[in-house]
């Protein structure tokens, strides 16, 4: 995003300085964040997102934490219409034994499995 030329700048100059030797780490929380803003601020689609993220995870210069869980989240039913923040959200509730998470959200628990409708 260049929206902010000095962050876009900074941002450039960290990762042209990573390698396979000192790659930078992203973590669940970080990719869930930059999901939301890619979708909510630049109204980037999850297919558009899917790419970009798949192109990253190749990289040996960015290492994810769970790559094999976010590679599952793009393959999921319905991924397209899936809000990516309740997807994991639902998804790390089921991996702690949780049957149910439970939202006040509509469309969350209509798209998202393991997701309930709390009314």
């Amino acid at each position: 995003m260049t929206d902010d030329p000095g962050q876009h700048a900074k941002a450039v100059e960290f990762f042209r300085g990573r390698s396979a030797e000192s790659p930078a780490y992203v973590s669940l929380l970080v990719f869930v964040e930059t999901c939301w803003v890619m979708k909510s601020h630049y109204r980037i689609t999850n297919r558009k997102i899917s790419l970009l993220f798949s192109g990253l995870m190749d990289s040996r210069e960015i290492v994810f934490e769970d790559p094999d869980f976010i590679a599952s989240i793009f393959s999921a039913n319905g991924f397209e219409k899936l809000d990516i923040s309740d997807y994991v959200i639902a998804a790390i509730a089921t991996k702690a034994g949780c049957l149910k998470t439970v939202t006040f959200d509509n469309a969350a628990a209509r798209r998202v499995p393991g997701m309930e409708l709390l009314a």
